[in-house]
């Protein structure tokens, strides 16, 4: 019986990639998406076509902006400033590590990454997303009924994450500041019923405000 070693294996697997992309060639693939209103801060994700696109659409009255950053939080550009609601497309070029800040309008919008992708390019593609974003520990809770509330947190690692809950019926308005800078808000959102969530890319300790009225709400806060 013979056995292969690794190195040839490999070798036949993407002979076999190449022989499939000649068939079919490269093509246009959704690869990450993201709902919601007001402003959020996506996860660092990989772009591994050298064309992509970032569709977007919104409802509400204002402007929708994308801001592009890099996987090191460089700020690359606006691609996305969208006055009136409705779809619309941004082409960009170039692989890597990317984040966006999404600012979106009165109503909600959503925001999806498409890549146009080699068959080998597509299989990296998959088993980069079959490994999942890393796991994180809970780092703080908070819970109540209505109300208006004020709490901080540090995180010493980044990335983080902040998950928030409207478990009733009314309207649950979050925001979230960098006590450093006092910048404008990090994430900023309302939400009539269930759970949204935003990453924050830099450590540091953070002011959190929320109202609800009325319902209960839960918020969460992950980090390394």
């Amino acid at each position: 019986m013979y056995r292969l070693s690794i190195s040839v294996c490999c070798a036949l697997f993407f002979l076999g990639i190449a022989s499939r992309g000649l068939a079919q060639g490269p093509r246009w693939l959704e690869t990450h998406s993201w709902k919601g209103n007001g402003t959020r801060q996506t996860e660092v994700f990989q772009v591994y076509g050298e064309r992509w696109t970032i569709r977007h659409n919104h409802d509400g009255d204002g402007v929708l902006t994308v801001d592009l950053y890099d996987g090191a939080g460089n700020r690359q550009g606006k691609p996305v400033l969208l006055k009136q609601p409705g779809p619309g497309a941004a082409s960009l070029e170039g692989r890597g590590a990317h984040c966006l800040v999404i600012t979106g309008p009165q109503g909600s919008w959503d925001v999806r990454i498409a890549q146009y992708l080699t068959p080998a390019e597509e299989w990296f593609l998959t088993q980069q997303l079959r490994k999942g974003l890393p796991p994180l520990k809970k780092k703080a809770l908070w819970i109540g009924t209505g109300g208006s509330e004020e709490h901080q947190f540090t995180v010493k690692t980044a990335p983080w994450r902040i998950r928030w809950t409207n478990l009733g019926y009314g309207r649950l308005t979050l925001s979230v500041r960098d006590n450093a800078t006092w910048t404008p808000e990090l994430f900023s959102t309302s939400t009539e019923t269930g759970v949204a969530e935003s990453w924050g890319h830099h450590p540091g300790t953070f002011t959190v405000r929320l109202e609800a009225v009325p319902t209960d709400w839960q918020v969460e806060v992950f980090g390394e």
